[in-house]
């Protein structure tokens, strides 16, 4: 399915992020992406992922997290993990 809303109603909006929906919403070169949360199946694997790349990856001083890819208010990711350096990290993300 695919659905475009070109002017989301704000009140709409402030009831997602009211209600934590908007966690894992995306802003694409300033078009909001609305993310469907995700499957258990997913989860899992996500979970396998984390855990085995930290093990690889702390060793070496990098950071594995679920945080977000931020580059702007008008271009970020919410990727499902994400691997830096502890240096690229701010409250925003990497």
């Amino acid at each position: 399915m695919r659905a475009v809303w070109l002017q989301p109603d704000p009140s709409y909006l402030d009831e997602r992020q009211r209600l934590g929906l908007d966690r894992r919403d995306e802003v694409w070169d300033g078009v909001l992406h609305m993310v469907p949360p995700p499957v258990s199946r997913h989860e899992d694997l996500v979970t396998s992922l984390l855990i085995g790349l930290s093990a690889i990856c702390r060793p070496r001083g990098l950071v594995v997290s679920t945080g977000g890819l931020f580059g702007s208010d008008k271009n970020y990711r919410c990727p499902d993990v994400l691997v830096g350096r502890p240096a690229h990290r701010s409250e925003r993300g990497f």
